[in-house]
């Protein structure tokens, strides 16, 4: 907690416990609740990220974790609905000329 000034955490303070009751997690969700903004060039660079290409030569967990990721940036913001997140993959694997035949059926 010593890399954030204590201005920023002080609500999380419980009197007589300080902060022992609170994680590390507790903390960066209260920080991303309270000051973090995110711009529509930010959502618009996070499609971006979530649909950039993908290539048989790398493993398909690739793919997958830059949806999750994309999925996971946008929840509380803007968030992704299963409909677009398939509709990307199944863009990113037809690209790729790989999938071809599966994808037909």
């Amino acid at each position: 907690m010593e890399a954030v000034e204590e201005v920023y955490y002080k609500s999380l303070q419980v009197p007589d416990e300080d902060y022992s009751t609170h994680s590390y997690n507790d903390l960066i969700v209260h920080l991303n609740e309270q000051y973090a903004t995110l711009t529509n060039d930010d959502l618009d660079n996070n499609i971006d990220r979530m649909n950039a290409k993908w290539t048989p030569t790398q493993p398909i967990e690739q793919l997958f974790h830059q949806i999750n990721d994309a999925r996971s940036f946008a929840r509380d913001h803007d968030a992704i609905t299963e409909r677009d997140t398939i509709r990307s993959a199944l863009k990113n694997l037809e690209n790729s000329s790989f999938f071809t035949l599966a994808l037909k059926e």
